[in-house]
C-alpha cells in the first residue's frame, strides 16, 4: 500500500512539473537583416514605441480558426512572444531604419531638434486558418510622419505570408516574414516622402 502511496505522489508530482513547463518564447530578430544602399535616408527621425490595442498588448502568440465558428482569437499554450507584438516590432523598427540612416535614428527628439517623428500603430497580428492544415499570417501597421506640428503623410501597410507549418512554429515565421515586409513598405514610402519634403520648392513672398 506505501509503495502504491508513493508511486502516486510521483507521478502526481511530474503531472504538475508537466503542466508548470516554460513556454518556448520567440523574437523578432531571427529574421535575417536586409539593408539597401541605394537611396538611403539623410533624417532625424524618432520612432516612438509601436503603438496596440489591449488585446495585442500581450505576450501571447495568437491565432484564429475561420472553420470553427466562432472564430474567436485564441493562443498557443506552450509558445509566447519574448515581450508584446508592439515593443518587439519597435525595436525591429529602429534597427531597420537605423542601418538604412545617414542621419540619427531615435526614440525621441530632443527638445530643440528639428526632425521627424515616426507613429506606428499595430493593428492586426495573426496567424488566421481558413482550412486546418493551412494557415496565413497577417500584420497591418499604420504609419504616420510628423514633422513639427504638421502631419506629413500617413499610410496603412497589410502583409500577408504563409505559415510553413500548422503550428506555432509556423505562426512566428510566417509573422516575422510579414512583419519584415511591413517595414520594408514603411522604409520605402519613408524615402518617397521625405524626398519630396527635400525637393520640395521654397514659397517666396513679395510685398506690393
Amino acid at each position: 500500500m506505501m509503495r502504491s502511496l508513493g508511486a502516486l505522489l510521483v507521478l502526481l508530482s511530474c503531472g504538475c512539473t508537466a503542466e508548470r513547463a516554460v513556454p518556448v518564447r520567440y523574437d523578432l530578430n531571427e529574421s535575417e537583416l536586409r539593408v539597401r544602399s541605394d537611396s538611403r535616408l539623410d533624417a532625424t527621425i524618432a520612432i516612438s514605441l509601436v503603438r496596440a490595442p489591449s488585446w495585442l498588448r500581450t505576450t501571447a502568440l495568437i491565432y484564429r480558426l475561420d472553420y470553427e465558428p466562432p472564430a474567436n482569437p485564441r493562443a498557443y499554450a506552450h509558445s509566447q512572444w519574448a515581450a508584446p507584438p508592439n515593443e518587439l516590432l519597435s525595436l525591429r523598427l529602429r534597427e531597420r531604419v537605423s542601418a538604412d540612416n545617414h542621419g540619427f535614428t531615435v526614440e525621441r527628439l530632443p527638445e530643440g531638434t528639428d526632425g521627424y517623428r515616426l507613429e506606428v500603430t499595430l493593428e492586426d497580428f495573426t496567424q488566421i486558418f481558413p482550412f486546418p492544415d493551412r494557415s496565413q499570417c497577417i500584420v497591418t501597421l499604420n504609419a504616420l510622419l510628423v514633422h513639427g506640428d504638421q502631419m506629413l503623410a500617413q499610410k496603412t501597410f497589410q502583409a500577408e505570408q504563409p505559415a510553413p507549418t500548422a503550428d506555432a512554429a509556423g505562426a512566428v515565421e510566417g509573422l516575422m516574414r510579414a512583419s519584415d515586409s511591413d517595414i520594408e513598405d514603411i522604409l520605402a514610402w519613408l524615402r518617397s516622402t521625405l524626398a519630396t519634403q527635400h525637393t520640395a520648392p521654397l514659397t517666396v513672398h513679395t510685398s506690393h
